[in-house]
């Protein structure tokens, strides 16, 4: 692992610091002074030192890196929260969320052992992405969705520059969190609709 390494690991997780304790501060809308605070906690919290370690060194060994697509993702939710700007339109949002659940449950299911076809190999420069990506991308540009476009160039850009310790492509384009947080995300949509058609009936 190298200095870049190193580093671009760090940064996802202070990201992931200062997201965490901006979703409760909205009231109904962010503040920039209430965000420029949290902003300010959060990084001092980070380089605090425990047993000579800074705490985001502990929070990186919870989460492990993340992938270029969560960093994309905090990133600019933590510039909306401070601008009031939203950079993503909502079908874009969802549009992005379903492939990234559809992406985990070809990952994570087949990576744990319940199919006999190693998914997370293929991210080592098998042929499986060098088919699906360009498909995907083709499929966006028709769809006008630049900004779900944009997050997984970075997100190849990135793999392709080594940015992360990991040689897999997978590790970039989705981890872990970023998985459950789609998922839950995706399963609180559809309890929701569901309450609203039965309020309705």
């Amino acid at each position: 692992m190298n200095a870049l390494n190193h580093y671009a690991g760090l940064f996802g997780c202070l990201l992931l610091l200062i997201a965490l304790p901006l979703v409760h501060v909205r009231c109904p809308r962010f503040d920039r002074r209430v965000v420029s605070i949290t902003i300010f906690a959060m990084l001092s919290f980070a380089v605090l030192p425990i047993n000579s370690l800074p705490v985001i060194a502990y929070v990186r060994g919870v989460t492990a890196d993340l992938s270029i697509t969560s960093v994309f993702l905090l990133s600019i939710f933590i510039a909306g929260a401070y601008t009031g700007n939203r950079y993503f339109a909502l079908p874009e949002k969802h549009r992005l969320h379903r492939i990234l659940m559809l992406a985990g449950l070809i990952l994570y299911p087949m990576a744990l052992g319940l199919s006999p076809w190693d998914s997370y190999g293929m991210g080592y420069g098998g042929v499986g992405f060098a088919l699906i990506l360009p498909v995907l991308f083709v499929g966006l540009i028709i769809r006008r969705s630049w900004m779900v476009l944009l997050v997984l160039s970075c997100s190849i850009l990135a793999y392709l520059a080594g940015l992360l310790e990991s040689t897999n492509l997978w590790d970039y384009l989705i981890d872990i969190w970023l998985f459950l947080y789609v998922s839950v995300s995706a399963i609180w949509r559809l309890l929701s609709r569901l309450c609203r058609n039965r309020s309705m009936i």
